[in-house]
């Protein structure tokens, strides 16, 4: 983001964001002068919804608001439900379990021999 320490009064971030109906329709005002389709990605925080549990017709809702708006695409639906690198809590704790990248032998794979 631009001059964030500047100006941070002035973002949403992206998790703290009740809802990504005003980014749809920002993106939905843009796809009508781009010829190609937009790839539009919306995030949801599961603490903003009751039981911390986001319901299937939040996403179904803005799914058809998108398309009614003129969007082409909508790539992504996130959700920060803590499986992947975001943390839900500010703790410092480290797992100090660390995972060896897998080692792909090109000659095993068929789609990278000619």
């Amino acid at each position: 983001m631009p001059e964030y320490r500047r100006l941070k009064n002035k973002y949403d971030l992206l998790w703290d964001q009740k809802s990504p109906e005003g980014y749809l329709k920002i993106a939905a005002v843009l796809q009508k002068y781009i010829d190609q389709s937009i790839s539009v990605n919306t995030s949801y925080n599961p603490e903003h919804y009751p039981d911390n549990q986001l319901p299937m017709s939040e996403l179904l809702r803005h799914m058809l608001l998108s398309y009614k708006w003129g969007l082409k695409t909508l790539y992504y639906m996130n959700s920060l439900d803590g499986q992947g690198e975001f943390k839900l809590d500010n703790s410092t704790e480290s797992d100090n379990t660390t995972t060896e990248p897998e080692i792909i032998d090109d000659a095993d794979c068929e789609a990278c021999v000619i």
